[in-house]
Order: structure tokens, then sequence, then C-alpha cells
């Protein structure tokens, strides 16, 4: 008897079920310069109209929310959930572009850097579940040139 009770409190004990959270994302304008943000969803080869932007000026920001997931791991894939997305181009002062990928397939980034707005950790942490990503300076820098023809 106490070896099936105790068989029991094991069996209830491991099979505990997460909470629902809510996690934030939330990307910042750094720079002087304007920013039109487009996300894009490869599977259905669409723009993703509905968290696609412009963040026109200094401190201009952009937040999605994914609402009640149930994770063990807050690491990667969940932006792209967030942002309804697997690439995007990022185009500054419509003279340079950058794209960040996240191929979800082979869980792999695209660049691989700090840099890749898909990569949960590239984010800053800042209370709670939200987390925050900066558009600075640098990345203007590292972008491709497109000649003022950026769309």
């Amino acid at each position: 008897m106490l070896n099936t009770l105790f068989s029991c409190s094991l069996l209830f004990s491991c099979t505990t079920e997460l909470a629902p959270i809510d996690v934030t994302y939330t990307v910042e304008n750094t720079t002087d310069l304007e920013i039109n943000i487009r996300f894009y969803n490869k599977l259905n080869k669409s723009l993703v109209s509905e968290t696609s932007t412009n963040l026109e000026y200094k401190g201009a920001q952009l937040s999605e929310t994914i609402y009640d997931i149930r994770i063990k791991d807050k690491s990667n894939g969940l932006p792209t959930s967030a942002f309804k997305a697997d690439s995007v181009v990022i185009i500054f002062n419509k003279q340079r572009f950058y794209t960040c990928i996240y191929n979800t397939s082979l869980k792999e980034f695209h660049p691989s850097t700090s840099r890749n707005i898909f990569n949960h950790d590239n984010y800053d942490h800042l209370e709670g579940d939200h987390y925050f990503f900066k558009i600075i300076q640098e990345d203007y820098n590292k972008a491709q040139d497109c000649n003022g023809n950026c769309k």
C-alpha cells in the first residue's frame, strides 16, 4: 500500500503543467534615420502587413505580444511567433537595407550575429516577460546600399 501511494505521488509530481504566460517583444529605432520594417512569411510568400511598420523617428517603437503560451525555455524562435514572420527587411531612409532570417526547419539564423531580430538571445530583458531590441547606427553602417532605390 505504501509503495502504491509513493508511486502515485511520484507520478503526479512529474506531470506538472506549465502556466500560460504572455511574452512581449519591442523593437525601437535609436537612430536619427527613418526605418521601414517589412516582415515576411516565407512559407506563405507574403508580406505580414499587421506587423510591418515605419519607425519614422528616434524612439519610435513596435511591440508585439504572444499570448497564453506554455514554454519551458524562452530560447530561439519566439520573436518569429510575435512578429508572425520568419524574415524581415529593415530599410534605412530608402538608402540601405538589412535582412534577417530565421530558418524554422533548420532552426538557424542568418545572419548568425548578435544583430538578428529573430533571435531571442539578442534582446535585452526589461522586466517580467518583456524583451527589447534596439536598431542602432551600426545596423545602418553594416546595411547594404541600394542607391536610394530601396522599396
